[in-house]
């Protein structure tokens, strides 16, 4: 019983895991997001991980965006 209660609350943790690594070890695609599931500590990782990305797709957008206007063209 016990086993079963600790591999049903160590799951989402697995899942973010898979997803942090994905982005990490992928191609850097900023526009993945980690599922919430959970309404606790580990859909509050996953929130907050998920702002966090946003903020980084933001940031990079607006560097793109001014070295556009800086130079007037963009690869």
């Amino acid at each position: 019983m016990t086993l079963v209660l600790l591999k049903k609350s160590l799951k989402p943790l697995k899942n973010i895991n898979f997803m942090l690594h994905d982005i990490a070890e992928g191609q850097g695609d900023l526009t993945k997001k980690i599922e919430i599931n959970t309404k606790d500590e580990i859909g509050d990782i996953a929130l907050n991980f998920n702002n966090f990305i946003t903020s980084i797709r933001k940031t990079i957008g607006n560097c793109s965006a001014i070295n556009c206007n800086k130079y007037f063209f963009c690869y």
